[in-house]
């Protein structure tokens, strides 16, 4: 089904997963940080699965 698709399209889904990856780093990070301001111990892997997975 991917091969049928045009050179934009092709594009265009390129650009939608990176954007995925980029926004659930984002939201991983932010995460870490608003624990690590509330005091709280910050585990980055827990951060980086739910990201991940969500």
């Amino acid at each position: 089904m991917i091969s049928r698709l045009s050179s934009w399209q092709l594009a265009c889904l390129i650009f939608c997963g990176l954007n995925t990856l980029v926004g659930y780093g984002a939201l991983a990070e932010a995460m870490a940080r608003w624990q690590a301001a509330q005091g709280q111990r910050v585990n980055h892997l827990d951060a980086t699965v739910y990201a991940t997975v969500f």
